[in-house]
């Protein structure tokens, strides 16, 4: 058995057994166990370089006897890309977590379809029907060649087990136990109640016997597939204030159910798609000129590189203050601005919005137009004043004028999220009677009359001067020096 030596910040030395398959992360909590320190503020480093507490001893390009530096760890979680695996699933889901978020909730996540946008799936309250009772299937979890299983387990974060960054990947499987399901919920949601500030995410939705009850209403109940997570409850009594929490929590792309019917047509313009999938402008015939950069576009490059080489003073904090409180001014004086919406079929929706309306309206009146129905997930984008595409949140109270400055005219991008079917994409994305009220968009495009600028007019050029002409014979004697006086 090999040895390293971690070294802390006052220099002194703690010796830490290793074998080739230790962890880098077992040698960073062995070093602060023997220190009394927290693990979880620390971080090692060999060689002025951070060291990957996720790889085993033999891969970590350590040597025996090496000297490890202990750090202060960065107090901000790491962003950590998961990739998620079931057993006998060929698709893998993919979402980013902190590297605070502990292994159980990240399972809750892919459960609820928050994460991935895979749609729901049941990983933490799987059961089997085994001699007529439904008996507990646990998740058991390959994390970065990692056995961990059981609910203690599945309470470790990504930073415990070494992972503050990059990604990895988690393999999920199923072990059939002998305990039952309802004893197995009734354990899980006594340890969340004896934690002070347990949340949605961490909470149940649904007590053991109600589980177990909409199992065995379930037909063909198997161990092999994903199950969706549809649990049934006998009252609205009968759900506890966490469920009724986490149910209220939708998934990203999907509107409530309270979302509105329909749009008054007398407030909205649609326009239809367009008949072709050439753009209009790529039709408009320019002569060839108008493509060439003249003497005037490159004087105006010019003076833009030389205005912006010139020393420039920041502005103070009162200036930078005046500027904001005119910015707000011009936002509050606006009534309204028109929104354009335009569709994945190119299909276009053109209505007004006030001061009061918000992210959440935006989404509801757009579900309210789709023919597929509210309950496709969906995404709303926009590019800002600086010209990047930003995603608008869904539940943001933020008003779109004042906080997202939609002023002018504002065009909205709406698409569809990956967990849309290829029919509903491809096919028709407004209601029937939204689209036999449609009008076709018009663009005019500009006619100008294309004559070339003063820069490109042809000049005439001054004559040379002609130069005497002189004879061959002539150029030999200067040649030779002939007629030279001596």
């Amino acid at each position: 058995m090999s040895s390293v030596y971690v070294i802390d910040s006052s220099a002194r030395r703690t010796t830490v057994k290793v074998t080739p398959g230790t962890f880098v992360r077992t040698i960073l909590e062995e070093a602060c166990t023997t220190r009394r320190l927290n693990p979880e503020k620390y971080a090692l480093k060999w060689n002025h370089k951070a060291l990957d507490l996720a790889q085993p001893f033999r891969l970590s390009g350590l040597m025996p006897g090496a000297k490890i530096d202990l750090v202060l760890a960065s107090k901000s979680p790491g962003v950590v890309s998961v990739a998620l695996q079931v057993e006998g699933e060929g698709e893998r889901v993919v979402d980013r977590f902190g590297s605070n978020v502990t292994l159980w909730v990240l399972l809750r996540k892919f459960e609820d379809g928050v994460a991935g946008n895979a749609g729901k799936m049941n990983l933490t309250q799987r059961g089997r029907k085994v001699n007529g009772r439904v008996v507990y299937e646990e998740p058991e979890l390959n994390v970065g060649g990692r056995r961990l299983q059981g609910f203690e387990d599945l309470q470790k974060t990504l930073a415990q087990l070494g992972f503050n960054g990059g990604s990895v990947l988690v393999r999920l499987r199923f072990r059939t136990t002998e305990r039952a399901l309802d004893e197995v919920m009734g354990d899980i949601s006594a340890y969340f109640a004896g934690i002070e500030g347990a949340g949605g995410d961490d909470g149940r939705r649904e007590t053991g016997h109600e589980r177990e009850a909409a199992l065995k209403e379930e037909v063909g109940l198997q161990a092999g597939g994903i199950q969706a997570a549809t649990p049934k409850t006998s009252s609205p009594q009968a759900a506890s204030p966490q469920a009724a929490s986490h149910q209220a929590a939708s998934p990203q792309g999907i509107l409530p159910a309270t979302a509105p019917n329909d749009v008054p047509v007398d407030e909205i313009k649609v326009y239809r798609p367009p008949p072709g999938t050439t753009p209009a402008a790529v039709l408009q015939k320019l002569p060839e000129p108008e493509a060439e950069p003249t003497i005037d576009h490159l004087r105006g490059y010019q003076a833009s590189l030389k205005q912006q080489g010139l020393n420039k003073r920041l502005p103070s904090e009162p200036e930078l203050a005046e500027r904001e409180n005119t910015r707000k001014q011009k936002l509050d004086s606006i009534r309204s601005v028109t929104v354009q919406i335009r569709y994945p079929d190119q299909s276009r929706v053109e209505r007004n919005i006030t001061q009061s309306d918000t992210p959440k309206t935006l989404y509801e009146s757009v579900a309210a137009t789709l023919a597929a129905g509210p309950e496709e997930p969906f995404e709303l984008s926009y590019y800002n004043a600086k010209g990047r595409k930003e995603i608008l949140p869904r539940d943001s109270a933020a008003t779109l004028i004042r906080s997202y400055d939609f002023v002018d005219r504002v065009l909205v991008t709406m698409s569809w999220l990956g967990t849309t079917s290829s029919k509903i994409r491809t096919g028709s994305s407004l209601k029937a009677h939204l689209l036999a009220k449609a009008e076709d968009l018009k663009v005019d495009l500009p006619v100008e009359d294309h004559q070339p600028s003063h820069s490109q007019i042809d000049t005439p050029k001054p004559a040379e001067p002609t130069k005497p002409h002189v004879n061959a014979e002539e150029k030999m004697k200067k040649f030779l020096g002939l007629g030279r006086k001596k």
